[in-house]
């Protein structure tokens, strides 16, 4: 269920880029995410980078501090093979309006395919995904939060709710990455143990 994207005939980090995005547009992008107890997820804040959305270069690299980090999460996992450490040489970076400054990284990419995989176990009622559900900021926006920590999975997918008179009429795709630091996952953690929910249909309770 878990599968990772596989860059073994990939011959440059350009190949591997080309391959990530052609999953991109093909199982996520226009609308070919899957849907959430069959309401649509979409990406917001869209423009085009180089030539491709700016969504898929921020659900594809690094942001600027998390650069800063010693320890990357690509240490021990195979796809350090393909990856040329463009993290460390900034072979290749973009300039996004709505994102910074994102820098490829190839461990996130291959995860593309865990997203749709999150949420068809999600819909499936699969315990191995910790939800919560959470008000953010000043606003209180509605969040869901779909945390994986399965030995070497584990990742995080954040979605903001939107209502119309009350009813989840869509969702907006906020984040999806793997998750590295312990700090980070004893965090997640915390809200989890505070703010879980057991179902999805919790959110939808006129739902059956």
């Amino acid at each position: 269920m878990f599968e990772k994207l596989n860059y073994s005939e990939c011959k440059n980090l350009d190949d591997t880029i080309n391959l990530s995005y052609k999953f991109f547009n093909e199982n996520l992008f226009y609308g070919n995410i899957s849907k959430l107890n069959n309401v649509t997820i979409k990406f917001v804040r869209h423009e085009i980078v180089e030539g491709k959305s700016n969504q898929f270069w921020h659900l594809t690299g690094l942001g600027d501090k998390e650069l800063k980090n010693k320890i990357l999460p690509c240490i021990n996992d195979s796809v350090q093979q393909s990856c040329n450490e463009n993290c460390s040489f900034l072979i290749k970076t973009v300039q996004t309006q709505s994102f910074g400054r994102r820098t490829f990284c190839l461990y996130r990419a291959s995860r593309l395919p865990l997203i749709n995989a999150i949420i068809e176990l999600v819909n499936s009622n699969d315990h191995r995904i910790k939800l919560f559900h959470v008000m953010k900021g000043a606003s209180n926006k509605e969040q869901l939060i779909m945390l994986v920590d399965e030995h070497s999975i584990k990742y995080l997918m954040i979605l903001e709710i939107h209502r119309t008179n009350k009813e989840i009429d869509k969702f907006n795709l906020i984040t999806a990455h793997p998750i590295f630091y312990k700090d980070v996952i004893r965090d997640l953690y915390n809200k989890y143990n505070k703010n879980l929910i057991t179902s999805i249909l919790e959110l939808f309770p006129t739902k059956k």
